[in-house]
């Protein structure tokens, strides 16, 4: 009963991971990148395909979040991507 959360988010009869749990792995990351910062915001994400967890209980899954410094606009901006080990993009 550790993943019950999961039994709200079924399309077709498929568990899929909550955007909120995205969104938390994304704001612990930027925690960790400027070093404990709270003062951030975490703008335009997209969500590219629904992360589906066939086989949930008979399957590891790993997910990779990347990040990247860019400048747009002259400000600097960290770009983040969650994809999985076979490098499908999620977010």
């Amino acid at each position: 009963d550790t993943h019950a959360f999961l039994l709200s988010h079924v399309i077709k009869n498929v568990p899929t991971l909550p955007f909120c749990q995205v969104l938390e792995w994304m704001t612990t990351a930027l925690k960790q990148i400027l070093d404990g910062a709270t003062g951030f915001s975490i703008k335009n994400i997209k969500a590219v395909r629904a992360i589906r967890l066939d086989n949930f209980f008979t399957r590891d899954y790993e997910f990779i979040l990347s990040a990247k410094y860019s400048l747009i606009a002259l400000s600097p901006v960290l770009i983040m991507e969650l994809r999985d080990n076979n490098g499908t993009l999620f977010y």
